[in-house]
């Protein structure tokens, strides 16, 4: 079964362009890793400081695999002074 991720994040209000920017520099790079099902960024038109991020992967441990690649490092390392807010949910898919 696939692991299936939707994440929130909302961005502090001068930093919306550096947080986009940012976010676009992870989905071509994680799009490429293996296992990566899906990795769709969108920004909400109405609240432009907040994205949505859907990504599934094949298994945990390509997951966890993305969590330890160098683009996924540096978001970690430069997101928090960008961030006002983030959720992450886990969602199962019903056939």
């Amino acid at each position: 079964m696939a692991i299936n991720k939707q994440i929130t994040l909302i961005a502090k209000p001068d930093c919306v362009s550096s947080l986009r920017a940012l976010l676009q520099q992870m989905v071509a790079p994680s799009r490429q890793e293996t296992g990566c099902l899906k990795y769709d960024l969108y920004q909400y038109s109405d609240t432009p400081a907040q994205f949505l991020l859907i990504e599934s992967w094949t298994s945990e441990t390509d997951l966890n695999n993305h969590k330890l690649s160098d683009h996924f490092q540096l978001f970690k390392a430069q997101a928090p002074e960008l961030l006002a807010e983030k959720d992450s949910i886990s969602l199962l898919a019903i056939d």
